[in-house]
């Protein structure tokens, strides 16, 4: 009973996740909808902001939090002053930096075409934010999975409920109302999460601060706060550059590209997932040729199916525009065609960075971070005023390209572990014939649009995967065994 009970909550944490994920796209879809393409870069323009601005308010302490608490849960405590220790400091950080937010208010709402009010409700979200992060780390550090994966999901639905809402009831001002909504529904979700933490927490709303408690979480939160700015600039700093060279309405084009690379991911990151802790677990037994042949056949499997999706979103950005965003939104159609080719690059990088965190080279790799992050930050001052927001697309192709080259190098330092070359040959010939009877069936069909493109896709798909399976260049079965082999693991 006990094992069966453990799997069913792993099973149902990968299911949150998983129906969590698409809620987002469903909150664009819905804006792109309701706003003007200008107003819609603004949101999501203020969003990324407030996203780098928050590596200010928390400097770590949120997973340095998660990271300590699992130490005293044996003696509860012990708890509070961790807890409050990193609540605190969250606390007067947001303070500053709204205070900040405040003085510069004026400028900030000129830059992103909006109103002083929404710039001030977004800086209010700073707080909120913080205390989000605080109740997720507790749930982190209890091992609660079932809450800590949620929050995001429940929260996202509040949003895309209560905007769906103001979109039918014909509210005016549309793009103040989804600020509104925005903050309102995280405090909902901080009051549905911060409930049940009086039963997990002995002492919880006992204030205590001590020199130990902030110190401990301070040393670790110092390491982990590089890290996280360096990704957060690497994935966010291109609108908010886009955004002073060339204001919101380039903002929202490129905003509706960067969800249609993230698409390509939703099925992958599952399988990538599972790769930290066996490779963590060879590597301490010393069974490098068993994590060599691992290895291999997940770079085969993830590429084989990842290689034609990519092509699709390369070969119909357009129509997958049209689908999600509407019209307005069609001159991303060249950012999507350079990210299509940037998302290669992502899941090489993306992949041999769980491996690496596996083997323990976590310095180097935050070498290449660092590294990527600055290399991203200089190609956009260089590329947006050339070439607008594809040169930020192209910027971002650079870094990834540069990241993957990079951990692919250092898994050959560290593993001996080069991909297979004979194999990956005959992928990118596979995908080069699928991409051919893809453009063949597009000039000889003339079909409606949406129609045209599950024929063409459909049919070509098909032929790429009976080739796949005659040539042996993807093992199902070996990824069924594994993530079997991962669920018998956990119930030992």
């Amino acid at each position: 009973m006990e094992k069966h009970s453990l799997v069913s909550r792993l099973i149902i944490v990968y299911a949150i996740a998983f129906l969590a994920a698409p809620i987002g796209y469903v909150q664009r879809v819905l804006y792109s909808r309701s706003l003007s393409v200008e107003e819609y870069g603004t949101f999501y323009g203020l969003v990324a902001l407030i996203t780098m601005i928050m590596i200010f308010t928390d400097f770590g302490m949120s997973r340095s939090l998660a990271h300590h608490l699992p130490k005293y849960l044996k003696s509860p405590r012990n708890l509070s002053p961790y807890i409050w220790s990193a609540l605190l400091f969250n606390a007067c950080t947001s303070a500053i930096i709204f205070l900040v937010m405040y003085l510069l208010r004026e400028r900030i709402a000129t830059l992103y075409a909006t109103s002083v009010e929404i710039v001030l409700l977004m800086g209010v979200s700073i707080f909120l934010y913080s205390l989000a992060k605080m109740i997720i780390a507790i749930y982190e550090g209890h091992a609660l999975e079932k809450y800590y994966s949620s929050y995001n999901g429940v929260r996202m639905l509040i949003v895309v409920v209560a905007s769906a809402g103001a979109f039918i009831l014909g509210f005016q001002d549309l793009l103040r109302a989804f600020v509104w909504i925005w903050i309102v529904s995280i405090i909902i979700a901080n009051i549905i999460y911060i409930l049940p933490l009086h039963r997990i927490v002995r002492n919880l709303f006992s204030i205590s601060v001590t020199k130990k408690s902030f110190g401990e979480l301070f040393a670790y939160a110092k390491f982990v706060v590089l890290d996280s700015a360096a990704f957060i600039f690497i994935n966010k700093i291109d609108s908010v550059m886009i955004a002073f060279f060339l204001g919101m309405t380039y903002v929202g084009y490129y905003e509706a590209a960067l969800p249609l690379l993230t698409l390509l991911f939703m099925s992958i990151t599952p399988f990538q997932m599972f790769l930290f802790p066996t490779v963590s677990k060879l590597h301490h037994e010393k069974d490098i040729t068993t994590t060599r042949t691992i290895l291999t056949l997940i770079y085969r499997t993830l590429l084989f199916f990842f290689l034609p999706a990519a092509a699709v979103l390369a070969l119909y950005p357009r129509e997958m525009i049209l689908l999600f965003f509407g019209e307005n939104f069609l001159p991303a159609a060249t950012v999507v065609q350079i990210l299509s080719c940037a998302a290669l690059f992502k899941l090489i990088y993306s992949t041999n960075y769980q491996i690496l965190d596996g083997i323990g080279l976590v310095k180097q790799k935050s070498y290449i971070t660092y590294s990527s992050a600055a290399l991203n930050i200089c190609l956009n001052l260089i590329l947006i005023p050339l070439f607008a927001i594809e040169g930020a697309a192209m910027s971002t192709l650079i870094t990834y390209a540069f990241m993957g080259g990079a951990t692919l190098w250092l898994m050959k330092r560290g593993l001996g572990f080069v991909p297979p070359v004979r194999h990956l040959t005959l992928m990118l010939v596979n995908v080069a014939a699928f991409v051919a009877v893809v453009t063949a069936l597009k000039t000889y069909l003339d079909l409606q649009i949406y129609v045209e493109a599950v024929v063409v896709v459909g049919s070509a798909g098909a032929l790429y995967l009976i080739a796949g399976y005659l040539l042996k260049l993807f093992d199902v079965q070996f990824i069924i065994n594994f993530v079997k082999n991962k669920f018998a693991e956990k119930t030992k």
